[in-house]
This record gives C-alpha cells, sequence and structure tokens, in this order.
C-alpha cells in the first residue's frame, strides 16, 4: 500500500523505494442538479440584486433514489486515496499537485481485484437509474412542484452516455529511457530540412524575378544602338536587378560585400542623373 513507499525527490529523477506505475480512474456522471435561469432571474429583481447575484440549482431526482450511484462514486474515490499516492512535487496557482498519482506494483493484484468490484457496483447502481428513469422524472414532478421542468430532464440516451468510466496504468518514465542524442539528431535533420526548404524557396524566387529581368534587357539591348531611350531603360533595369538579388543573399563573405556595396553606390543614381550631372558622370 501507498503509506509504506518511500520516496526521495531530491534529485531530478524521483527515487522510490518499491516499483510502481502510474495510475488513473476518471469517472464520467450526469449532474444530479440543474440551474435555473428563470427563478435566478426572479430572485433578483425581487431582491433588486446584481445580475450575478444568485444562481439558483435545483435536485432532478429525489437523494434516496441517486444515492447508490453517488455512493459507488464515492468509493472509487476512497480506493484511490487508499492504493495510491502522489509524489511532494510543485503545485499549481490552487495548491493542487501536479504530479501523477503512483501505484506500488506489488499491491496492484489486490488493488486492481478491489477496483473492478468497485466499478461493477457502480455500472449496477448505474443501471438501476437508467431502468427507472422514467419513474424518477415523475417522482421528481413531485418534489420539484412548481419549479417542475420536463426539458430539464435530457432523452435516456443521452442521460446513458453521460455515465462513464476509465482506469489507465502507465510505466514511470525515466531518464535512462530517454535517447536524448537520437531526438536532438532528428530535432537537428529536421531543422535542417526546414532551412533547405526555405533557401530553395528563396532561390526559385529569385531565379524567377532573375529570368524576368534578364530577359527584358536581351529585348532592350536588341534594339537600335544608340537610342537613349534604351540606355535609360536598362539602366534602370540593370538597379533593379541589384535590388533584386542583394537583399536575397546571406552573403557573409568580405570581397562579395564590398562587391555589393559597390553595387548599391553605383545603382543609386537614375538615368537623367547620370546623364546630367557632370560629378556623377565623373564618379561613375
Amino acid at each position: 500500500m501507498a503509506p509504506s513507499v518511500v520516496a526521495d525527490v531530491s534529485g531530478t529523477q524521483p527515487v522510490l523505494s518499491e516499483d510502481c506505475m502510474m495510475v488513473g480512474v476518471r469517472l464520467s456522471n450526469m449532474s444530479f442538479k440543474v440551474k435555473d435561469d428563470e427563478v435566478s432571474a426572479e430572485l433578483v429583481k425581487q431582491y433588486d440584486a446584481e445580475p450575478n447575484a444568485f444562481l439558483f440549482t435545483k435536485n432532478r431526482f429525489y437523494k434516496e433514489d441517486i444515492s447508490p450511484v453517488v455512493s459507488a462514486n464515492g468509493a472509487i474515490r476512497a480506493w484511490v486515496k487508499k492504493w495510491t499516492f502522489k509524489l511532494p512535487q510543485a503545485t499549481d496557482d490552487n495548491g493542487q499537485s501536479k504530479a501523477p498519482r503512483l501505484i506500488v506494483v506489488s499491491s496492484m493484484p489486490t488493488a486492481m481485484e478491489e477496483l473492478g468490484v468497485l466499478l461493477d457496483d457502480r455500472d449496477e447502481a448505474i443501471n438501476v437509474l437508467l431502468n427507472n428513469y422514467d419513474s424518477f422524472i415523475e417522482k421528481g414532478q413531485k418534489l420539484m412542484g412548481g419549479l417542475f421542468n420536463r426539458e430539464d430532464y435530457p432523452p435516456l440516451e443521452e442521460v446513458r452516455s453521460k455515465f462513464s468510466h476509465n482506469v489507465a496504468l502507465f510505466g514511470i518514465p525515466t531518464v535512462g529511457n530517454i535517447d536524448a542524442g537520437k531526438y536532438t539528431d532528428e530535432m537537428r535533420i529536421e531543422e535542417q530540412d526546414r532551412q533547405d526548404a526555405m533557401v530553395k524557396k528563396i532561390h526559385s524566387d529569385l531565379l524567377k524575378r532573375f529570368i524576368d529581368k534578364v530577359g527584358n534587357m536581351a529585348d532592350i539591348l536588341s534594339k537600335k544602338a544608340g537610342d537613349t531611350r534604351t540606355q535609360d531603360s536598362l539602366i534602370d533595369h540593370v538597379s533593379e536587378l541589384v535590388e533584386v538579388i542583394i537583399p536575397k543573399c546571406n552573403l557573409g563573405d568580405p570581397a562579395l560585400d564590398e562587391l555589393c556595396n559597390e553595387a548599391r553606390e553605383l545603382c543609386q543614381y537614375n538615368a537623367e542623373q547620370l546623364k546630367t550631372v557632370e560629378t556623377v558622370r565623373e564618379r561613375i
């Protein structure tokens, strides 16, 4: 049983005096209460209160009609406290432990057999409720009187789906079970693949734009030589070509960086400046 386990949590990996497994027990139920917004609003109006001052809820069934299910749920929660425990680890803002519940492996044959009986008892109690659902609704009408609303009781099929249970057992993961290098290598490969794909896309876009510019330049150069309009247009296309290529390149080479800087400097002048400004012409 859990009280006999000694846990040393001083290190990064808890050390237990006995072999344990993680266990989870989850119960789902229909709500045996239902809120009544209409009555809540009437109370707010009657007492001149703020809108959220009242939340009026009604019991759907007599207490004795649902007590077998409630008791069965309580017995399973008691089983959890009896056979499982949590390590004294970090808590959330509400002081609730975030650690998983553990069960001692040596106690599992007895504990799981006991849990099986409790779950069977719960299923039997739920079946009694479902088999008598219509009659319990009639009793609920007597219980609620003028507050009774048939819409507070879902169809039987929907109610049946509200009840379920789930029991899960997992081994406790340890640092030794994890090949950190393997996962690190996989992450590195995935990241490299993403970068390669991104670079290919950039180069593809760059090549398309480069081809467009070169095509335009070829068309211009094929025209009549000496046409000043041709020269002006060609200068503009060269400038645009530099603007396209340089920002896309992650060069990192001093010589290429210097070349790019020279290209940027040269392309800061437009065709009109190159023709009319003497200092610019001398600089070029």
